[in-house]
């Protein structure tokens, strides 16, 4: 064993042979601080998961109508990036509805909300009777730094929901897509006040004297070269 020892003593003394074995520790020394710093991430991300509840429930006054019941019962608020309720119809495509109205509302901690997932109308104009459908709700929450996000889909049919973690890409991109009409329509009155602007520019700078003789100069200028020829 010593031996052994020697030998490898032997070789570290080597030149470039002490700087792989710095290498390889220094490595395995980043791999084990990347992991630790993984583990405390997901730590603290659970400590600040937004926890909800979802129920289904009847109305006394609209007993025709569909609730369901979103409590928050973790210990911090809950804000809501995206509701949607989907209608899945038996040989059909099927129906979907994001209520945007519900966006960055905040759901206290203990508290509940109460969302309605129906599609009455749209059933009745195309003749689709109820027991071809199977609903389906999902609300994407997160909490206040929108940093740790949850997705809980319920299904009322048989009043189980499941949760995923992570914004789904479909949430994504309807929120790209919101954004960009949202920017596209706060720059739109910019652009018409610039046009105006311009406008306004232009007509002042038409009714000064200068501008004036200019163009009588350059009116004469051409009735000269039209007698000319």
């Amino acid at each position: 064993m010593w031996s052994l020892i020697a030998r490898f003593w032997n070789w570290l003394q080597q030149a470039g042979n002490a700087n792989i074995v710095l290498i390889i520790v220094t490595a395995w020394y980043v791999i084990l601080t990347r992991r630790i710093v993984k583990a405390t991430a997901r730590q603290a991300a659970s400590m600040m998961q937004p926890e909800l509840s979802i129920y289904g429930f009847h109305d006394r006054d609209k007993p025709d109508g569909k609730f369901v019941l979103v409590e928050n019962t973790g210990d911090h608020p809950a804000v809501i990036l995206d509701v949607e309720k989907t209608c899945h119809i038996s040989g059909l495509k099927r129906l979907k509805y994001s209520d945007w109205c519900w966006m960055d509302a905040v759901i206290p901690s203990k508290k509940n909300l109460v969302f309605e997932y129906g599609f009455d109308k749209e059933l009745t104009e195309r003749a689709i009777a109820e027991f071809m459908c199977a609903y389906s709700f999902t609300i994407v929450v997160g909490d206040l730094s929108r940093q740790v996000i949850s997705a809980y889909e319920y299904y009322p049919g048989t009043g189980q929901f499941v949760c995923k973690l992570g914004m789904p890409w479909a949430v994504k991109i309807r929120h790209f897509r919101w954004h960009c009409k949202w920017r596209y329509h706060r720059a739109k009155p910019l652009i018409g006040k610039f046009k105006r602007w311009a406008a306004w520019e232009n007509s002042v700078a038409n009714t000064l004297p200068g501008a004036t003789e200019d163009a009588d100069t350059s009116a004469r200028q051409e009735n000269r070269t039209a007698g000319q020829h």
